[in-house]
């Protein structure tokens, strides 16, 4: 059996994407996984205290430079 937590998995996939950023209302139910997300890919978390707060925060992509298109 794997020591592997469905948390670090999830991370593991969601990093594999290229996910870099965060928005996250941390609780109960995320918070293994957005500390794995943190600590072991790097990804920078940005905390909200309302999930209506969490949704407007992140609109869109950021814009991409002429270079990767």
């Amino acid at each position: 059996m794997s020591d592997n937590q469905v948390s670090d998995v999830l991370a593991q996939a969601f990093a594999a994407e290229g996910v870099d950023t965060l928005f996250t209302l941390m609780g109960d139910a995320n918070m293994y996984w957005s500390a794995s997300m943190a600590d072991n890919h790097k990804v920078r978390l940005i905390h909200a205290r309302h999930e209506h707060c969490c949704v407007a925060m992140a609109p869109a992509p950021p814009a991409r430079s002429a270079s990767a298109r």
